[in-house]
């Protein structure tokens, strides 16, 4: 992922597959916009067919999974969605270990306060 765009890389020959932009439907000054967010981060989410992914957005966490059709096109399909209201601008997540769905938030300010999901 780079600033808003999840890029689909085939790693044997460095081709571009498939590029998603992500967009944040937002009212701003009482206008509906698209928005994008600053700081958006995408970590591996560990599963048997090895194409799921945890995509944190501001206070939402998103899991998602890639798959490809018969025609070779990859979808992408929402799997999940959760709201963490007391996440703040300051807060971190991060994976426990590679092997393991676990993570812990960590706030930036004080390394004091930390939550394990």
């Amino acid at each position: 992922m780079i600033n808003n765009n999840i890029f689909i890389i085939n790693l044997i020959d460095g081709k571009l597959l498939k590029r998603y932009k992500v967009l944040i439907d937002a009212t701003i000054d009482g206008k509906d916009s698209l928005f994008i967010y600053n700081f958006m981060n995408i970590q591996k989410w560990n599963n048997a067919e090895d194409n799921e992914f945890v995509l944190f957005i501001d206070k939402n966490v998103i899991l998602f999974e890639l798959n490809e059709d018969e025609n070779d096109i990859i979808n992408i399909k929402i799997l999940n969605y959760s709201y963490f209201p007391n996440f703040d601008d300051n807060q971190f997540l991060k994976k426990l270990s590679e092997k393991q769905n676990k993570f812990f938030s960590y706030n930036k300010k004080s390394f004091n306060i930390i939550s394990i999901y």
